[in-house]
């Protein structure tokens, strides 16, 4: 009897299979997917993999090419040696896989052999391979005329004067600004860049640009059965990008003979042009500027030959409310496929003409929401073909195929987790007093003894944005979530109001209350995760990121239940973010003209450093010298408010780091980061100091 109840435990607690929860330097380790390419038989497809080096500190970031043949099983194998590459395009032949490294297009044969450079200006962006595979078509700043006058003069008259300080701003020396957008992303922000459309002949190995007017194309996609593209573009070319920011939909004949305008809706954004395979249908996606941060992005559907109808409307508030991406036409089937955040996973949807609700190909494995980030999808002969990367809550990254021969896994590039103890995440929902339904998550750390009587900690999160939605298929906090899990925390996160991926409503639901509303939905998730017998209540800690970041600021100004907290890249003075902060037109979305007296109030309201002497809790606060989405001055500003009084704050700054370290900055960075944030909880929980 003893023997059995000692099995029912081990069994329970996992010890019959001791497996290790997931590593810090698992971050190296770990690869994911970005972009997936189908050959034209259908055969094969060409992943684009991002990853490190190795699990050094100093392990460097790769993004390869790796070749998966789906008919003869032979383990997926890398193509690309060397540098950063992107773009994977096979030609219609499949003779030849084009590719971007560098900012140049490359030519691969895919009989064998080794790979040329097309282009060499290293500034390419988007491009594609022509119907006929005769040319490619792609993106690249348009050259600017220089600025220097050899009229110029210092000494000389007003003009020569004139001339002679344009030629300091043209040297880099002195920047001048006379627009809104005068931040970037980590410093000042350059000129705006107009870009333009070229195409290289491959047999001549020239180039012929398309649009030789200033206009920013973009996007381009041929026209079937037409010597034309169709790509996005600017209204008015000669005003300021940053005050006159509608786009809309222009052809572009091969010939070089300029563009026309095909499409332009009042006050708004016309992007993601897509024409069906017969060119009869034109699907595009649309995004209101009157309120962009709560409006939907729509995709829309317009006959080519009555452009100028009432498009045709697939995803909004009266129908799919999601913000779609990826979007593909399945060619012959007349269905549009697409990705969108949906709560808490990010399904890939087909969606027909004239349907209210799309068929949500693949949303969830094992009862849990997963995400697709990338797919393609093609129309052969024996049938239709699709592949996609998926992250569930058991690995961030499998790749699946579903043709003729059914649905099958065709490779994991983390196949190192099956060693690894993941621990499975649990829904939460709370109704919140005025109605609203609140989603969250809850992880449980992996090997926990359920016959212990000792609680154990827990780490709530909060995402940025603020209307970026988390869940078991979202793939970027993968690893910290499971690494903190690993350390015995466990870990819930929400959906705060604000969140995308539940609908129109709910993410407008913050306007002119950033603060108590989300706050209080954070909250109320970190209540339900406590009705757990097994988590402590007087051993909890916050942390956020960016929004996240306010967020977490400005709950411990209103509440004092957690024992430390870890604030990142947040903003923390809304009129001095509004001031700084590269995406400063989230003040005016979220709450309107500062200016406004009414308005300045509520901002005053709603920023953590105007109630920085109600934080009793210890406040740890990281930032990347670098970071301008942000601003980093507010972080000092919250600083030195806490600093002065004597509470229990420390300052951490990242001196190379920019907004994206959590996501995207160097490995040493990232697990510095992730070390000072455990550190920091572990240093304010008592059992562990003890």
């Amino acid at each position: 009897m003893r023997i059995c109840i000692l099995l029912i435990v081990c069994l329970l607690t996992g010890s019959l299979k001791a497996a290790d929860p997931v590593r810090l330097d698992d971050l190296g380790r770990l690869r994911s997917v970005s972009q997936l390419t189908l050959d034209p038989s259908g055969g094969r497809a060409v992943a684009v993999v991002d990853g490190f080096s190795g699990v050094d500190p100093q392990a460097k970031k790769t993004r390869e090419l790796w070749l998966i043949d789906l008919e003869d099983g032979r383990l997926p194998r890398v193509l690309s040696q060397s540098g950063s590459c992107s773009q994977p395009t096979f030609s219609p032949d499949g003779a030849s896989l084009f590719f971007l490294r560098e900012g140049n297009i490359w030519q691969l044969p895919m009989s064998g052999g080794e790979s040329r450079v097309l282009t060499s200006s290293g500034d390419v962006g988007q491009f594609l391979c022509a119907p006929d595979g005769q040319s490619l078509v792609f993106v690249q700043p348009r050259s600017q005329p220089s600025l220097l006058d050899e009229e110029s003069d210092p000494n000389g008259d007003v003009a020569q004067r004139r001339a002679w300080l344009r030629g300091q701003e043209a040297s880099g020396r002195v920047r001048r600004f006379t627009g809104p957008e005068f931040v970037g992303e980590e410093e000042l922000a350059d000129a705006s860049v107009d870009r333009q459309l070229v195409r290289f002949d491959l047999a001549t190995q020239t180039s012929l640009v398309l649009t030789p007017e200033k206009g920013d194309y973009a996007e381009p996609r041929f026209l079937p059965s037409q010597e034309a593209l169709v790509c996005s573009g600017r209204i008015d070319p000669e005003s300021d990008p940053a005050i006159r920011r509608d786009r809309g939909l222009w052809k572009v004949p091969l010939d070089g003979s300029g563009p026309s305008l095909l499409l332009q809706r009042a006050g708004t954004i016309l992007s993601s042009p897509r024409p069906s395979g017969d060119g009869n249908l034109l699907a595009f996606t649309e995004l209101d500027l009157s309120n962009e941060s709560y409006t939907p992005v729509r995709l829309g559907v317009v006959g080519l030959g009555s452009i100028q109808d009432p498009p045709l409307w697939l995803t909004g508030p009266e129908g799919h409310d999601v913000r779609p991406s990826g979007i593909k036409w399945l060619t012959g089937r007349g269905t549009l496929w697409y990705t969108a955040a949906e709560r808490g996973g990010f399904p890939l949807c087909s969606m027909g003409l004239g349907l209210l609700e799309p068929d949500r190909v693949v949303s969830e494995r094992e009862g849990m929401p997963v995400g697709v980030h990338a797919f393609d999808v093609l129309a052969t002969e024996g049938g239709s073909v699709l592949i996609w990367s998926e992250t569930a809550w058991n690995d961030p990254c499998r790749i699946h195929v579903r043709d003729a021969s059914g649905v099958r896994e065709v490779w994991r590039p983390n196949a190192f987790l099956e060693d690894r103890a993941v621990a499975k995440p649990e829904r939460l929902s709370m109704t919140r007093p005025d109605e609203l339904v609140v989603e969250g998550w809850l992880i449980d750390p992996p090997g926990r003894d359920p016959l212990s009587t000792d609680g154990v900690p827990m780490v709530v999160e909060i995402h940025g944005g603020p209307s970026a939605m988390w869940g078991p298929g979202e793939r970027t906090m993968w690893h910290e979530f499971q690494w903190l899990a690993g350390l015995g925390y466990a870990v819930t996160y929400a959906n705060p109001r604000g969140s995308g991926g539940y609908g129109t409503a709910f993410q407008a639901a913050n306007q002119q209350n950033w603060g108590p509303g989300p706050s209080g939905d954070v909250l109320a998730i970190c209540d339900a995760a406590l009705e757990k017998s097994w988590i402590d209540q007087d051993r909890l800690f916050l942390t956020g990121g960016s929004y996240g970041g306010y967020l977490t600021a400005w709950t411990v100004t209103q509440d004092h239940r957690f024992k430390a907290a870890v604030a990142q890249r947040g903003v923390y003075d809304l009129p001095v973010f509004y001031a700084e902060g590269r995406a400063w037109r989230l003040v005016e979305t979220a709450y309107g003209d500062p200016s406004d007296p009414e308005i300045a109030e509520l901002l005053r309201r709603d920023s953590p450093v105007a109630q920085a002497d109600a934080i009793k809790t210890p406040l740890l606060i990281l930032h990347g010298d670098r970071d301008r989405r942000t601003g980093f001055v507010q972080s000092e500003m919250l600083y030195r408010a806490l600093e002065r009084r004597g509470a229990a704050v420390e300052l951490v700054r990242w001196t190379e780091a920019n907004h994206n370290l959590s996501r995207t900055g160097p490995m040493v960075d990232r697990m510095d980061r992730l070390i000072r944030i455990a550190d920091y909880f572990d240093r304010y929980d008592v059992p562990k100091r003890d």
